[in-house]
Formats: C-alpha cells, sequence, structure tokens
C-alpha cells in the first residue's frame, strides 16, 4: 500500500532531486525522474510509514508507533525519538520557517504533535485536537496547517501555540493539506476540499472523488495533487479546478507532499 510520496524539487541546490514514496511494511522508495523507483532501507522495520516530507536539506518520515527516521540524502536512514506516544501514529510531518513538526494520535484516544529545530530532537506540543487525531500537516508563508478528524482544522505561526478555524467538513475527517501559490488546500472525507488564502477563511471546491476519501495532498510546480482511497489522483493548477489522473496503483494513497 502507498502511503506518501515525496517529491523534494527544492533538495536539487543540495544534489538530491528526489521523489521519496512510503507505505506499509516500513516500504520507502526513491526516484529521480518519478518513472523509475528504487527501494531503500528506511529504519522502519516491519512499521508502516504513513507520511513524509523535506525542508532545510533534510528529509523526515513519520509512521506507526510514533516513529520518525531522517535522511540528508533520501537514501540513509537514521530513526529518531519523536516523543509522541508508542501508541501514537505519526500522520503528518511538515517543515516551515526552520521548524519540523510531526504529528499523530491514536483514534478516538488522544493526539499528538511534536516540534524539532533540527528534525533529531523532538518536544511534545499542544496541538488543540484533545481526543481527536491529526491526520495531516501543511505548511508554507510563515503557517502550520494541522488538520484531522471531526473536520478539526487548527493553525499555528510557531508550530507550539495553535488556533482552531472552521474548515467547512462539519463532522467529516479531514486527513490532507498543502500549501502552494499563496493558497492553503486541505481535503477530506467524502471527496471534499477546503481552500484558504490566510489560513483563517475557508471555501469549499468540488472534486471529482465523489464519495472517496482524499487522504493526501501536495503542491510543486504550479500543480496542486490530491490522492487518496483506491489509488484516486487528482491535479489542478488553482485548487479550485480539478482533473482525474491516472496514479499506477489501485492501493490507497496516503501521503503526499512536492
Amino acid at each position: 500500500m502507498l502511503l506518501g510520496i515525496l517529491n523534494a524539487q527544492a533538495a536539487s541546490a543540495t544534489g538530491s532531486p528526489f521523489f521519496v514514496s512510503v507505505g506499509n511494511s516500513g516500504d520507502l522508495t526513491t526516484s529521480s525522474d518519478g518513472t523509475s523507483w528504487t527501494l531503500q532501507t528506511s529504519g522502519f522495520s516491519t512499521t508502516t510509514i504513513r507520511c513524509v516530507s523535506y525542508g532545510d536539506g533534510l528529509y523526515v518520515a513519520g509512521g506507526g508507533s510514533g516513529k520518525v527516521s531522517t535522511s540528508p540524502d533520501g537514501i540513509n536512514w537514521t530513526a529518531r525519538t519523536s516523543n509522541l506516544g508508542a501508541s501514537e501514529d505519526v500522520f503528518g510531518v511538515a517543515y516551515n520557517d526552520a521548524l519540523y513538526v510531526a504529528a499523530g494520535g491514536q483514534f478516538n484516544t488522544s493526539s499528538g504533535l511534536s516540534s524539532s529545530p533540527d528534525g533529531i530532537t523532538w518536544t511534545a506540543r499542544t496541538s488543540g485536537f484533545g481526543s481527536n487525531r491529526v491526520l495531516g500537516l501543511g505548511a508554507g508563508n510563515g503557517l502550520f496547517v494541522a488538520v484531522g478528524d471531526s473536520g478539526t482544522v487548527t493553525t499555528s505561526t510557531d508550530g507550539t501555540s495553535w488556533t482552531s478555524r472552521t474548515s467547512g467538513f462539519g463532522s467529516g475527517r479531514v486527513q490532507a493539506g498543502a500549501y502552494g501559490d499563496s493558497l492553503y488546500v486541505v481535503g477530506g472525507a467524502d471527496g471534499k476540499v477546503s481552500t484558504s488564502p490566510d489560513g483563517t477563511t475557508w471555501t469549499l471546491r468540488t472534486t471529482g472523488f465523489g464519495s472517496t476519501q482524499i487522504q493526501a495532498a501536495a503542491y510543486g510546480d504550479g500543480l496542486f495533487v490530491i490522492g487518496g482511497e483506491s489509488g484516486r489522483l487528482e491535479t489542478s493548477p488553482n485548487g479550485i479546478t480539478w482533473t482525474s489522473r491516472t496514479s499506477a496503483t489501485s492501493n490507497n494513497i496516503n501521503g503526499l507532499t512536492r
């Protein structure tokens, strides 16, 4: 099962312009062109990897049992201590303004969120999600956006203090977030997408997902990408109009980043 995809276009300045995909059984693969993929050793053993992100020359992957692993090149990975509980999965990682954030939780029980200045040492924070899990993180323009169960969306400028927002999802799950071209995009239950220019005011948009859940979102090279159950994938140049694409997998896509 494919759970996350990263294309670190920004890494080209450091000589590592890789796509990174992550999934079940500790699977982690890399590609320089998005076509040919190479399996790497992730350090997760057989634990599911649920998300991956990139910032300041470092890839960060997160997954089951609160695990986090980092890599300077997408190939060599080192396990880190996330300070999320062993029963809390890491569902989202993001980087913004010299800070990494990892977040997740346990269903109907707890949420967890940690931040790190270097991806190595992590400090537990309060997410504002209560017993709802954080299921996705996005970042851009000085703002982190966290999304999760029960339509919960919160934002933070420092990764420490979080403010609740009205997402338009009602009680539906919000599971994906991305930022690009001065626009925040989140997606989740029933194929819903909501966009915001500032992270405060959100507008629902129409996708072709129907009742299929959106579980991943990313932005890169002038394009937003959303992915979800059964390998569904769509792209949009503006976050408003979406076009169906072929993902080459029928498994769930649970994470995307660019």
